[in-house]
């Protein structure tokens, strides 16, 4: 039990002694980076498929479409009516108002810490 936690600290400890202590977010983004490139090939790579398989459809037959679905189409856009947004978290005011503002005391330095560090990131990439 015990030279496990000891080789566990000393990985920790030389990790940080050779790569300096921001290493960590610099290895999520990395990681990040290779997960999106890993996305933005895929998605290229359908594309280029796709476009080949459609070039082979071209001249196939496709039946002309319904005229139920322009018709559901002119409907909807007569329809716009402005959404109503509920925020009621429980249905009852009494619980509802004091229960709103601990949630934006509670939020407030989460998202106000989380901004600030990647506005200090972002102008120490730019930098």
């Amino acid at each position: 039990f015990l030279s496990i936690w000891g080789w566990g600290g000393l990985v920790v400890v030389l990790f940080l002694v050779t790569f300096g202590p921001f290493a960590i977010f610099y290895f999520a983004f990395y990681i990040l980076c290779f997960i999106g490139g890993g996305f933005v090939v895929t998605l290229l790579f359908g594309k280029t498929n796709s476009e080949k398989y459609l070039e082979k459809c071209e001249h196939s037959f496709l039946p002309a479409t319904s005229a139920g679905i322009s018709k559901t189409l002119e409907e909807m856009k007569q329809e716009s009516k402005p959404i109503k947004i509920d925020r009621r978290l429980t249905g009852a005011s009494i619980i509802d108002e004091p229960l709103q503002q601990v949630s934006i005391y509670f939020y407030f330095p989460i998202c106000h810490t989380f901004y600030l560090f990647l506005l200090i990131l972002i102008n120490g990439l730019l930098s």
